[in-house]
């Protein structure tokens, strides 16, 4: 008896193309999204990755910097109001901990 030719999974057989580099890619490249027609999302991982690093980082590019670099920044641009800020500090809890 001859072997069985194997055969690939049907999601890797049908492909995509990426909204945001353009490239043919099979369905396996593409997160799942089950709000979308295809079932998938319309950018690749690897652009998804490439356009979004840390989620956390990209929200408010001011964060990286400390009020009294920003309080600086404003001067050096010549605003001539008075500024000032408050430090709020957060405190994360657990459901568990409740």
């Amino acid at each position: 008896m001859a072997p069985m030719p194997q055969v690939e999974n049907k999601e890797e057989q049908r492909t995509k193309v990426c909204a945001s580099c353009g490239r043919e890619l099979p369905l396996s490249h593409f997160p799942k999204h089950r709000l979308s027609i295809d079932g998938h999302m319309r950018e690749c991982q690897d652009c998804r990755r490439r356009h979004n690093p840390n989620k956390a980082s990209s929200v408010n590019p001011l964060e990286k910097f400390t009020a009294r670099e920003l309080m600086h920044e404003l001067g050096q641009r010549g605003y001539k109001g008075e500024i000032t800020y408050t430090e709020v500090k957060v405190h994360k809890m657990r459901l568990s901990e409740m």
